[in-house]
């Protein structure tokens, strides 16, 4: 529902889809709507007064206006259903995070519900209503100032350069490539097998092309590094000492 001009006006939707509309999970606004029509009481089947929209909205456009309702609207539910959204939004957040981090000692991918215990000991302040992708970053960055060992994985790329460009190129790109697995030359070209972190690749694929003049690649190996074992001890997960 919507409060505007002192007027409340609402719209029929379905259980739980609210919030998946809201994040982008669901893009058929089809599934979200039970009718595309302005109310001023759903439950009892009030339709809105045209007068009304024009003076409250600037407009008598229903679907216009269902959509501003719906995007901003105040959601109601019960306190089950309100729980329900919350634990589905909060484990979308701990599974982006899963997604992008690894123990930053052991390299291993951290496990959804250990995520998620690490955040409800930090008390992190997760809002059902915002971009899940968004406070995943805030989350990370929450986690990291708390002292625990999550680290943004590492992206295994490719690099393959023309030799009498090679050293200028390497000398442009060192300071965003964190390891090189592997080096060697082939075919005048010199090709290094490197870890990048994720925000890097745009400027380092960027740099590769333009001082290649076209004739160097930056192929994705994994978009994320991580060691094979998923296991994981108390120590593995005890904060970082603090100086």
């Amino acid at each position: 529902r919507l409060k505007k001009c002192g007027k409340r006006f609402e719209v029929a939707c379905y259980k739980n889809k609210v919030h998946d509309w809201r994040t982008g999970r669901e893009k058929d606004i089809e599934e979200v709507l039970r009718r595309h029509v302005v109310f001023t009481n759903v439950s009892k089947a009030v339709v809105a007064k045209k007068q009304d929209l024009q003076d409250c909205f600037g407009s008598t456009d229903q679907e216009k206006i269902v959509l501003e309702i719906l995007n901003t609207g105040e959601v109601q539910a019960g306190e089950l259903e309100r729980e329900n959204i919350f634990q589905a939004a909060f484990r979308d957040m701990a599974t982006i995070i899963a997604a992008k981090c690894v123990h930053a000692k052991t390299r291993r991918a951290f496990p959804i519900p250990l995520v998620e215990q690490a955040l409800r000991e930090i008390r992190f302040p997760f809002d059902p209503s915002k971009n899940p992708k968004k406070q995943a970053l805030d989350g990370i960055r929450a986690l990291r100032e708390a002292g625990l060992p999550f680290e943004r994985a590492e992206m295994l790329v490719r690099l393959r350069l023309p030799l009498d460009a090679a050293l200028l190129i390497r000398g442009q790109i060192e300071g965003h490539i964190r390891r090189i697995r592997a080096e060697s030359t082939a075919d005048q070209q010199l090709v290094m097998d490197c870890l990048i972190d994720p925000g890097s690749f745009r400027l380092v694929e960027s740099i590769v092309t333009i001082d290649s003049h076209d004739e160097g690649l930056v192929e994705l190996l994994e978009s994320t590094s991580i060691a094979d074992t998923v296991e994981f001890t108390d120590a593995d997960f005890a904060p970082a000492p603090r100086a």
